[in-house]
């Protein structure tokens, strides 16, 4: 046995390591367990770790040392109630004293707790009157988007637009901000705020002479337990003609497969000064003449290309090379049936235009069963705030038809299932191009979309259609932007009261976690009648999921509390990608790429067992294109 604080950790030979709660002597509790699968001969606790020898497998167990409890907000009637002891009286739980010290002092249990049962996350405690329990926020924490910025500018005046990140609190409770930056080529605008913000980073090279210039932001508050935090920003300035052209690459769709419907075009492109557009083009077919012909602009995607980032990890704009473009082919000529020669096309702020490749591709919409259409409200990339319709069309081919009523219709945004829009209103545009179809004269359908309750930032939308055949299929994927003034939005997932103080996440730290080995379920694409089968686990732990472009992921974490996630780049926890959404709750990650995403990405989600023990779950996804196959340097 050892005695930690107010913990003994007994090695009991039978069962493994018993934690158990000695806080009050008389009334111990089992605070949690863990099994060894042996025989647990001895156990030492020394900082953050438990060390417990196993006699018969002579395997060395080293466990963190997590036994936290959670109060939840609105326990008893109360909402978020501010720091303090709180017990049960008259059928209601009330503060006894609220006293708090800097905000988040952790003073743990002033009492006992007569019984606790976990309800989902976090943890519902039952108190009786004789009991109190002292319940503290978490810290308030500085968290930022990135810790690197990059710019680009000549002598003659080019440079690298402004540029942004994100400051927000990961911790408990609320927070004041402040930035400051220690070079006057260099601002940042706003200067302060409070919980979630989006700062602008602007630069003015004038009178710089050529060299490479560097500087710090500063984001501090004293709020925070990780005050302040830091971004390096770095200016190369250089003549006008030491100035390099635009360089990336087409990815999909693949070169000489047969495609139909919407199509992801996706690649990468970096500049040193600026990428300021991707243009696809197509060649030109009989009776166009002879200049190529324009499709639409490829949107940036921050975080859609993690290997390029790592690749070049000085060059403006890394973190967002990846491009996307949804084109519905049955916008091409002859109802997108034929061979057509797909071109890419990177410009940049010095006003250089870089090829960056050709695809030819065979569209056999001829040949088609499964619905489609487009996505019209919002824009591609496009910017939105408040409530507003979202509005598209579907078809699909005869002898099938989709329900008027729509219900076979449903919008997702960041994966998440919303309901179903209004069909079948009509559209002139759309009847005249697609005569002939069960519903052609009533092809639109709308959805009243409240942006409100999504926080500031990028997101993905996207409809599902069923018709009445069986026949399901995606349409419209996309990113569009919320920007609503006045506050960020809702972050998904409620944050509750906790009783013992929690750090940031680092990579080292997560990784540092005990491997989760419960079984995982997997659900991939659109159909509500599908149930999710059991994810593929290596012999490490890690759960290896593929899927196509724009496919949708549901990945159910497994039973736990506090879930968290994030996608690994290099050596840092950056947050989940764009398009997904991890439901605390319930312990369910969903996920949509947009156009942009290709390759492999790597996340990781943490979350607290029966016990209270923090594991690690690892998560390698492998996006595929939608057609065609994927070079070996995208899947190794």
């Amino acid at each position: 046995m050892y005695v930690s604080g107010n913990y003994a950790y007994v090695a009991d030979w039978g069962s493994g390591l018993q934690v158990i709660d000695v806080t009050i002597p008389s009334l111990p509790s089992l605070a949690g367990s863990y099994d060894t699968s042996g025989n647990a001969y001895g156990v030492c606790v020394s900082g953050n770790y438990t060390y417990v020898a196993d006699g018969s497998s002579g395997k060395l167990y080293i466990l963190l040392n997590r036994y936290t409890l959670a109060l939840s907000s609105g326990i008893g009637g109360t909402t978020n109630p501010t720091p303090g002891t709180y017990k049960y009286e008259n059928g209601t739980v009330v503060a006894l004293t609220a006293t708090p010290d800097s905000g988040y002092a952790f003073s743990g249990w002033s009492g006992d707790v007569s019984s606790g049962q976990r309800k989902d996350n976090p943890l519902s405690l039952t108190l009786d009157s004789s009991k109190s329990i002292t319940a503290n926020f978490l810290p308030p924490t500085i968290s930022l988007s990135t810790s690197v910025l990059n710019f680009g500018a000549t002598i003659s005046g080019d440079k690298t637009s402004d540029q942004q990140f994100r400051v927000s609190n990961s911790g408990g409770g609320s927070i004041s901000w402040n930035v400051t930056d220690d070079k006057d080529w260099l601002s940042c605008d706003p200067t302060a705020g409070e919980d979630t913000g989006v700062v602008t980073v602007s630069v003015n090279p004038s009178g710089l002479p050529e060299g490479t210039y560097n500087a710090t932001i500063s984001v501090f508050s004293t709020d925070a337990s990780n005050s302040p935090q830091a971004i390096a920003v770095t200016l190369a300035v250089k003549d006008l003609s030491d100035s390099n052209l635009p360089f990336g690459s087409f990815d999909t769709p693949i070169d000489g497969s047969i495609v139909m419907s919407s199509v992801p075009i996706t690649g990468w492109a970096l500049d040193d000064i600026e990428v300021q557009s991707v243009k696809i083009y197509r060649n030109p077919v009989s009776g166009e003449g002879s200049d190529r012909v324009y499709i639409g602009d490829a949107v940036f995607v921050e975080g859609a290309r993690g290997d390029v980032e790592i690749a070049y990890p000085d060059y403006p704009n890394n973190y967002k090379a990846g491009w996307g473009y949804m084109m519905l082919t049955n916008f091409l000529p002859s109802n997108g049936n034929g061979t057509f020669v797909i071109h890419a096309y990177a410009f940049d702020k010095d006003g250089h235009e870089v090829s960056l490749g050709t695809k030819t591709i065979t569209c056999d919409n001829a040949n088609a069963v499964k619905p489609f259409g487009a996505i019209d409200v919002p824009g591609q990339g496009a910017a939105t705030s408040g409530k507003f319709w979202n509005g598209g069309w579907t078809l699909t081919p005869l002898p099938n038809t989709i329900p008027t009523d729509g219900a076979t219709i449903n919008v997702y945004v960041d994966g998440q299932n919303l309901g179903h829009p209004t069909y079948n209103q009509y559209r002139d545009d759309i009847a005249t191009l697609f005569p002939g179809y069960a519903n052609s004269q009533a092809a639109a359908a709308s959805y009243y979309l409240d942006t409100t309750t999504y926080t500031n930032g990028v997101h993905t939308i996207a409809w599902s259609v069923k018709d009445d055949a069986g026949n399901t299929d995606g349409i419209g994927s996309r990113f569009f932007s919320i920007s609503n003034t006045g506050g960020s939005g809702i972050v998904q997932g409620a944050k509750g009261f906790t009783i013992k103080l929690r750090s940031d996440d680092t990579l080292e730290k997560v990784m540092g976690m005990p491997v989760n080995f419960d079984s995982l379920r997997v659900k991939r694409g659109f159909r509500g009648d599908v149930e999710p089968k059991s994810a593929i686990t290596d012999p490490y732990g890690v759960v290896e999921i593929e899927i196509k472009e724009v496919e949708r992921l549901e990945l159910e974490l497994g039973k736990g509390s506090g879930y968290r996630g994030y996608t690994v780049v290099g050596d840092q926890l950056r947050q989940l990608p764009i398009g997904s959404t991890l439901d605390r709750a319930k312990g369910i990650f969903y996920w949509q790429p947009g156009p942009g995403f290709i390759g492999k990405y790597d996340l990781v989600f943490t979350k607290e067992n029966e016990f209270g023990m923090l594991m690690k779950i690892q998560v390698k996804v492998k996006i595929r294109p939608k057609f065609g196959k994927l070079s070996k340097k995208y899947t190794s």
